[in-house]
């Protein structure tokens, strides 16, 4: 239905979910914003851990040695 031929209760009421759509998005942009901040401190946290490591990381997760995070340093390395 176009617009001019709505009555102005349904433009209205289509504006209060519009308006209930952009509190949703403006909700879930703020939750995204907070958990992708975290996400960077965790990393930040991690990479500072295993800079500093001396002989290397390893990664047990749900009793399994993880292969794919193992990190050796070598003498080569510059850090």
């Amino acid at each position: 239905m176009q617009d001019a031929k709505k009555t102005k209760q349904q433009l209205t009421e289509e504006i209060v979910q519009l308006r209930r759509k952009v509190s949703r998005l403006q909700a879930a942009e703020s939750k995204f914003q907070t958990i992708a901040d975290a996400l960077r401190q965790s990393a930040t946290q991690f990479r500072k851990i295993t800079g500093k490591s001396i002989v290397g990381v390893y990664l047990i997760q749900d009793d399994v040695f993880n292969t794919s995070i193992l990190k050796w340093r070598t003498s080569s390395d510059t850090r």
